[in-house]
């Protein structure tokens, strides 16, 4: 998960509970209105005022991640009583094995931002292109800066993987992965990623953009 992955699962849960109404034979609308009242949620999802129950959310697995990266998604399951699936890499196989389980599910929520790699060009609502199935992308992070999701996290006190309070800014495989150097002093301690003031160097402690 990135720093952002805890304001993604509370995106999905409040996605859900908007669209929660429609048959199951429906597709998901998606609409500017819905992405909108999805951020306006957070603030009450995170002070545990609304607890749907049963959310689909997808996790994709690899022998490699963290075990504090899979702690911590257990504990965003058990915390909002999420439904995970978990689903084989790469991201398009698993995906198509996802829609073969549920062939309703037209649109997915992510946690993708305007820096993250290949997303210079995408738009709120962007659907996937191949070699992925025919699905929707729906962003409503988009445009949040590194610093603007931390704000947020800390302002409201939202938990997080404890990775980020050792010196890593961004996570992907464990073999590809170390503390950001711009968050790592010259006596070796490893500082929160809160702390990043040079948000371009988000992912330099991934030897692979990609992992």
């Amino acid at each position: 998960p990135t720093p952002i992955s805890t304001l993604f699962w509370l995106c999905v849960v409040h996605a859900a509970m908007a669209y929660g109404s429609r048959q199951p034979s429906e597709k998901m609308e998606v609409s500017a209105e819905k992405v909108s009242s999805t951020l306006k949620v957070l603030k009450s999802a995170v002070a545990h005022e609304a607890q749907p129950k049963g959310i689909l959310c997808i996790y994709f697995e690899h022998e490699d991640h963290f075990p504090e990266a899979e702690e911590f998604v257990e504990r965003c399951k058990a915390d909002f009583s999420l439904t995970l699936v978990r689903l084989p890499m790469p991201y398009h196989e698993g995906l198509r094995l996802l829609l073969e389980k549920h062939p309703n599910i037209s649109a997915v929520l992510m946690g993708t931002r305007r820096t993250d790699p290949y997303a210079e060009n995408l738009n709120p609502f962007s659907p996937c292109t191949p070699p992925y199935p025919p699905l929707c992308r729906v962003l409503p992070l988009l445009e949040w800066t590194y610093s603007e999701i931390w704000a947020y996290i800390l302002t409201h006190g939202v938990r997080y993987c404890k990775l980020y309070d050792m010196g890593y800014s961004s996570l992907g495989l464990r073999g590809k992965t170390s503390p950001n150097p711009a968050l790592v002093d010259e006596n070796g301690t490893c500082h929160p990623a809160y702390l990043l003031l040079e948000e371009h160097t988000e992912r330099h402690g991934r030897t692979c953009n990609l992992s």
